[in-house]
Order: C-alpha cells, then sequence, then structure tokens
C-alpha cells in the first residue's frame, strides 16, 4: 500500500511534465508506456536493492547474533524470496 501511496505522489509531482509532452505532440500511449516502464524500473531497482540489502544486514546478523548462540541461519531462502517478487 505504501508502494502505491508513493507511486501516486511521485506521477502527481510530474504531472506537469505529462502535460508537457501532451501539449507539445507526443502521444498518449507514448508518455502512458513511458510512465509505466519508469514506475517498473524503479520497482525492480528497489526489489534488487532491497533483497541485496536484507541479505547483508541478514548476514551480519547471522554472524554475530545467530551463531554465537549456536543457531546458524541459511543467508537465502528461496522459499521465502518468491513472496517479494512484486
Amino acid at each position: 500500500m505504501l508502494a502505491g501511496l508513493l507511486n501516486l505522489i511521485y506521477f502527481l509531482d510530474r504531472s506537469n511534465e505529462f502535460g508537457l509532452l501532451l501539449g507539445i505532440g507526443y502521444a498518449r500511449s507514448f508518455v502512458i508506456r513511458r510512465a509505466l516502464l519508469e514506475a517498473l524500473l524503479l520497482t525492480l531497482m528497489a526489489w534488487v536493492f532491497g533483497i541485496l540489502f536484507s541479505q547483508f544486514i541478514y548476514g551480519v546478523l547471522n554472524a554475530f547474533v545467530f551463531e554465537p548462540r549456536g543457531v546458524a541461519l541459511s543467508v537465502l531462502n528461496w522459499r521465502a524470496l518468491q513472496f517479494t517478487i512484486p
């Protein structure tokens, strides 16, 4: 839900740019495709960054918190990862 609200704010902030593109003659379908492609790329980059960052933090926690207590956890769980696919 938060991602949807952030996307809405992002698009509302750029409404002048979209209006300008339409005003100088770009097709409405081009502007929509461009906006959707940008949103998709931002989502995928954020997803990859989130996975990498969480794995780094998980590895640090595993090394300094879990392993000293005798509980070793796997760093990357593919089954849990499938629930994060946007």
